[in-house]
């Protein structure tokens, strides 16, 4: 009987292990296997004058939102795709660049265009690492 039972268990534990190596897991995305961190000119102009002056490195002024665009491209992929959704909900709802910011730099506000090309480029890179 217990010569039964050891075959049974050893029988379907070569079973489950069988198709467990044959299934496809999918792929994990590491920061190594992430597509780079590619800022296009024109992103970069519009980070540069409304974004930068609180979120880079230089910046001098207070970011309401913890994110360092200088800092961003060494970031875990889920931490990097986090932030990009951060930018467009902010963007979206019209709170980056803050007011008060705009209203002491009128030149570094944000048109409509800007906020397309923004959110566009932060939810095709967050898509894309995202995969």
């Amino acid at each position: 009987m217990t010569i039964a039972v050891l075959t049974l268990f050893v029988t379907g534990l070569l079973s489950f292990t069988t198709n467990l190596s044959e299934t496809s897991f999918p792929k994990v995305t590491t920061p190594q296997d992430a597509p780079k961190f590619v800022v296009p000119d024109k992103v970069k102009a519009i980070l540069d004058n409304s974004c930068l002056p609180c979120h880079g490195t230089e910046g001098n002024a207070k970011a309401k939102i913890k994110w360092n665009y200088d800092k961003t491209a060494g970031m875990k992929t889920h931490k990097m795709v986090s932030k990009l959704a951060k930018i467009v909900t902010k963007v979206e709802k019209g709170k980056m660049p803050p007011s008060k910011f705009e209203s002491k730099y009128p030149d570094r506000k944000l048109s409509v265009a800007d906020e397309k090309v923004l959110t566009e480029w932060a939810n095709s890179l967050a898509e894309s690492l995202a995969k």
